[in-house]
């Protein structure tokens, strides 16, 4: 009977663990399937989480009507700004690009006559119907871009006036005493995000700044467009400074007709991100959570695979979004202290 009994006890074991990795590998893939449903939903939380502060600004000057109105517009004006952002490098590119046709021809045909030298066969041309369904392709991704960012907005203004209800609902759902636990454990999960948010914008904008004016110092073409790049790789940790570094030292090797000038972007651009990363971020970000390298790569990895280019760049505040809520309960606890570099450090007091 007790063998029985043990062997009974072993089988539920295996029977529940083989359910929940069922579970998680069906949920994995209907994250995947369902990118272009959850992903606008997921950039609309982090604004709200964003906005949410303004309007509890406003909402001490203002009735809730303005407050609400005035957060939306802020938000609104952030991306607008953003936006325009964006635009203005994409015409920056377009203007120097005629510039630069010559000496990307010239250095494709040297790197032609390299590769054949060696046995590369380089005698394929380029096909021109190829060339077109990639311009078509970009213009289509464009345009669901703009799609989606309208829907976010959407989202956004119809999310704002409903976050106050919550708290009434979760009451009249679970109870007072299981509603205040729940609400509590939200606001502490909402204030350690939000915290997180701000940090990593402002040291984006850090990244910025800095990058344009030491190209703008340097002479280095498309500043601005660096500077964006700049500001989104911010929010990739660890990968996000190295890659920064690449293009504009690409860039001066076809601008410059010598080696000092590249050299000279590398090493400026590698000890300011340096500098930035190990003393600047440390200090606004304080005690908040960090990520190691390696945890960082599987994230990247990971949401990457399942949502391509805006998965990758959700990665880390989707990762430590996760984490701050997993800390935040005892039996998910040890999840978060797998995925931190120092957790005596991050998650102390």
């Amino acid at each position: 009977m007790r063998v029985d009994s043990e062997r009974d006890e072993i089988f539920d074991s295996l029977h529940r663990r083989s359910v929940i990795i069922i579970m998680v590998i069906a949920a994995v893939l209907a994250i995947k399937l369902a990118a272009d449903f959850l992903a606008p939903i997921v950039i609309a939380m982090f604004l709200v989480a964003l906005a949410w502060p303004i309007k509890t600004f406003l909402s001490r000057h203002m009735p809730d009507s303005l407050s609400y109105t005035g957060s939306f517009i802020a938000l609104i004006g952030g991306l607008a700004i953003f936006v325009g952002a964006i635009y203005l490098s994409a015409t920056e590119v377009m203007e120097v690009a005629p510039k630069y046709q010559k000496e990307i021809s010239r250095f494709w045909k040297e790197t032609k006559y390299e590769l054949a030298v060696n046995g590369v066969d380089t005698t394929e041309k380029v096909n021109l119907e190829d060339v077109r369904n990639f311009a078509s392709q970009l213009l289509l991704n464009f345009q669901e871009s703009l799609l989606s960012l309208v829907l976010v907005i959407a989202y956004v203004m119809l999310a704002l006036p409903v976050v106050t209800t919550w708290s009434s609902k979760l009451r009249n759902c679970f109870g007072e005493d299981r509603a205040e636990r729940v609400l509590s454990a939200l606001q502490q999960i909402g204030k350690s995000f939000q915290n997180y948010l701000v940090a990593m914008l402002i040291c984006g904008s850090i990244s910025a700044i800095s990058t344009y004016l030491l190209l703008v110092l340097l002479g280095v073409d498309l500043a601005f467009t660096w500077g964006v790049l700049a500001f989104l790789l911010s929010f990739i940790p660890v990968i996000g400074a190295f890659l920064t570094v690449i293009p504009p030292v690409i860039l001066a090797f076809l601008q410059f007709d010598n080696l000092g000038m590249p050299l000279a972007v590398f090493l400026s651009m590698g000890c300011m991100h340096m500098f930035i990363g190990n003393i600047i971020e440390p200090k606004i970000q304080g005690r908040m959570l960090s990520l190691s390298p390696l945890v960082v790569l599987i994230s990247l990895s990971f949401w990457g695979f399942l949502w391509g280019i805006p998965g990758a760049l959700l990665a880390a505040p989707l990762t430590h979004g996760g984490i701050i809520v997993c800390n935040h309960y005892d039996r998910t606890r040890w999840f978060s202290c797998l995925l931190l570099e120092n957790r005596k450090k991050d998650l102390s007091g």
